[in-house]
């Protein structure tokens, strides 16, 4: 039975059953998880500090997208994304359990389908050192103020880091700083300055190394 709804599911994944009905009734679940989003202060105030950091990189971007994008989606769009990146190269099976290996292999090859190739033009950009906005504050209906530090650094200054040395240093950095057991955050409670510890993260791209703290204050 593993092996027959093993099959079924690499059916699913290769030959998908796209139309425009269900694309136009899956955009109305889609808008209705965006505004879900919209009503969310927190969610509001994450986005809006990377908006603040990033000019062009997308990583300012909500996966979900906006609105007008969801609502522009067509049954092309949805074909020509399954075309282009649905593809075994870009793909990878993980099976656990008592199972046959032999049989699963014979499985996974008898639903095995030929690469797609869709032509795309992949968009390249620069983005600058400094950040778009340094200082914004919004305003929600909350009860604990919530506020956002983030630094943005050059990738190219700390190049001779290689990865995953690069982000364990970064995390190791904000760690012993701001961490739970560091003096500073220990100092910033004792003082009253914020409500109980600092969060932390730190993003390793091409686009740059953003270093984030995040804290709560009464005020």
């Amino acid at each position: 039975k593993g092996l027959k709804d093993l099959g079924n599911l690499l059916k699913f994944v290769n030959h998908p059953y796209f139309t425009k009905g269900n694309v136009y009734k899956e955009k109305g679940i889609i808008l209705e998880e965006q505004k879900m989003d919209n009503d969310d202060p927190y969610k509001d105030f994450w986005f809006k500090a990377l908006e603040n950091v990033f000019y062009y990189s997308k990583e300012k971007d909500s996966l979900i997208g906006s609105q007008e994008e969801i609502k522009n989606i067509s049954l092309d769009d949805i074909n020509f994304a399954y075309n282009t990146f649905y593809n075994p190269k870009n793909m990878f099976i993980v099976v656990a359990g008592n199972f046959n290996k032999e049989a699963a292999l014979k499985v996974i090859k008898a639903n095995q389908i030929k690469n797609k190739s869709s032509k795309f033009i992949l968009k390249k950009y620069k983005e600058p050192l400094n950040v778009k906005k340094s200082y914004e504050e919004i305003f929600k209906n909350v009860e604990i103020a919530k506020t956002a530090i983030r630094l943005k650094l050059s990738y190219d200054t700390f190049k001779y880091l290689k990865e995953p040395y690069k982000s364990l240093y970064f995390y190791l950095l904000l760690d012993i700083n701001f961490g739970s057991t560091s003096l500073l955050k220990e100092e910033l409670v004792n003082k009253g300055l914020i409500m109980s510890g600092l969060s932390y993260d730190s993003s390793v791209g091409k686009s740059g190394i953003i270093l984030t703290i995040i804290f709560e204050s009464k005020t």
